[in-house]
């Protein structure tokens, strides 16, 4: 396997990998390969690669629909059916 050294790691980010390493009862190297695995396995890229055109291309897409509703309802009476047809949702215990 391959080894990296990380040079001028600042000492509050240092104490924070420690610090997270005995909460999750690993070691400091073991920690920071789970944090990097979680990292780079959390935001997948598209299947071309470019996220960033692709997050810009979906914001155009809602600037396009952006005041586009119409409705008979006013905008309060639409936002009081939208809270009344909500669920309580799932039980949670704690």
């Amino acid at each position: 396997m391959a080894s990296i050294t990380i040079r001028n790691m600042p000492a509050d980010l240092l104490e924070r990998l420690r610090q997270g390493a005995r909460v999750a009862r690993r070691s400091v190297n073991q920690h920071i390969l789970c944090l990097l695995e979680q990292a780079l396995t959390t935001v997948e890229p598209t299947a071309n690669g470019n996220l960033h055109a692709k997050i810009e291309e979906q914001i155009r897409a809602w600037e396009a629909l952006a005041g586009k509703w119409s409705a008979d309802d006013s905008m309060e009476e639409e936002i009081e059916h939208i809270y009344a047809a909500r669920t309580a949702g799932r039980k949670v215990e704690l």
